[in-house]
């Protein structure tokens, strides 16, 4: 969504030519994309930044100021954070920590420092924000990968922005709740549609919310004919049998669920509420519907002890999940566990899976943390039982050469460094 805002904005000013270049993706060396970036002439470069590769970004920004000291804007998450802006003050003409946290009057502005960007005026006062289509065909590669695609080409829609949630871990607390007008998102499906794409992931936060218009969304893509293949992210507590059977009939093969932890109760400390008989309803509606769930767990909160993580392994192994998703608490940029833990010592550079630094409060040390992490993966998924059934479960060729791929890419992150 942020670049479907910018693209809005960059086209008020008259700048009407938005190239994208993905060096994580497809890697260049130095010398390379300078010479690239150089070729554009580019007015306006803008470079994402992400905390938990915050050393490596920051140490490439600085390389990237060398070559273009007036022309850059940096985004993304790690700049909720004051430290990081502090850190860039010198490097940037300007930063965007989120989508609603922006405004462009004048792109080529100088000026001393940085310059915060601000939420327009109409935006802080409307719920519904629209013209937020990116240009999607930039962003169709088959080097980007989503786990539970039917199709290899797919890609991301958001129909709101935010959560209506607080969970203290979690960083989409940190943006607010923003909808989009249904005939904004029928003109970008459309668009999306003429681009021969099957599978799309809709990347809200707690889709379902609010439920109303999250119905009148679904009937029009029934309406309408898209048949896209899509997967979300569902919170248990939007639990509703018209709303997921509509979301069945509209496309939607699999829900990605936080579930966190086997203590429902702790996770009330976090601002976390799970009713256990919500879950259990949830299961049962999705087994009917056959709809497909992965299960996310976290590893590594304050309350977590050795024995609780191996009972939260063995409660996974219960569960009526196709996919379980196994990750190591990392201090969020905006979230309240990142305030507490930048008390005493440098929060960035942690990543949930642990390939950078594994973060831990001391009740279990880093590197338990990490076997225990990928004895869950293993035991979850080399079971016999679950194999065969997730045989049965392929849709076609392609289906099955991106499971095999996915599987093979699950243990190469999770044991190879």
């Amino acid at each position: 969504m942020i670049w479907g805002i910018i693209r809005q904005q960059l086209t008020k000013c008259k700048f009407h030519e938005l190239k994208l270049y993905d060096f994580i993706a497809h890697p260049l060396k130095d010398e390379e994309i300078w010479k690239t970036l150089d070729k554009e002439q580019a007015d306006l470069i803008i470079l994402m930044m992400a905390d938990c590769l915050w050393s490596e970004d920051l140490q490439f920004l600085n390389k990237l100021h060398e070559h273009f000291p007036k022309t850059i804007w940096i985004a993304g998450d790690a700049l909720l954070e004051e430290e990081n802006r502090k850190e860039v003050q010198s490097l940037a003409q300007a930063y965007i920590p989120h989508p609603f946290f922006l405004r462009i009057e004048n792109p080529l502005q100088k000026s001393e420092g940085i310059l915060p960007l601000t939420l327009p005026p109409e935006y802080s006062k409307q719920k519904i924000i629209d013209h937020l289509s990116p240009r999607h065909e930039l962003f169709i590669d088959k080097v980007y990968r989503w786990p539970f695609a039917h199709h290899k080409l797919y890609t991301s829609v958001f129909t709101n922005w935010g959560c209506p949630y607080q969970c203290e871990y979690c960083i989409n607390s940190s943006f607010p709740f923003h909808r989009r007008s249904l005939s904004d998102l029928k003109i970008e499906l459309t668009r999306i549609k003429e681009l021969n794409i099957k599978e799309i992931y809709i990347g809200d936060r707690s889709f379902g919310f609010p439920k109303n218009e999250s119905i009148e969304f679904l009937k029009m893509m029934i309406d309408e004919q898209f048949n896209f293949s899509w997967s979300c992210y569902f919170h248990p507590l939007h639990t509703d049998k018209e709303l997921l059977g509509l979301m069945k009939k509209a496309g939607c093969h699999t829900l990605i669920i936080g579930i966190e932890d086997h203590k429902q109760e702790s996770l009330k400390t976090y601002s976390r509420h799970l009713p256990t008989e919500i879950l259990s309803k949830l299961f049962i509606y999705a087994k009917e519907l056959r709809l497909e769930i992965c299960g996310d767990f976290l590893f590594g909160l304050p309350h977590q002890k050795r024995a609780d993580l191996e009972t939260l392994i063995d409660y996974s192994l219960t569960l009526p999940l196709s996919y379980a998703s196994y990750n190591l608490l990392a201090p969020l940029p905006g979230t309240s566990l990142r305030k507490e833990i930048a008390k005493s010592q440098d929060a960035r550079n942690f990543d949930s899976l642990g390939k950078i630094k594994v973060f831990s409060y001391g009740q279990i040390a880093e590197e338990e943390l990490l076997k225990l992490r990928n004895k869950a993966i293993s035991k979850f998924y080399l079971r016999p039982g679950y194999l065969l059934k997730r045989l049965c479960s392929i849709k076609s060729l392609e289906h099955l050469a991106i499971q095999f791929e996915e599987m093979l890419l699950l243990f190469k992150k999770a044991f190879m460094k």
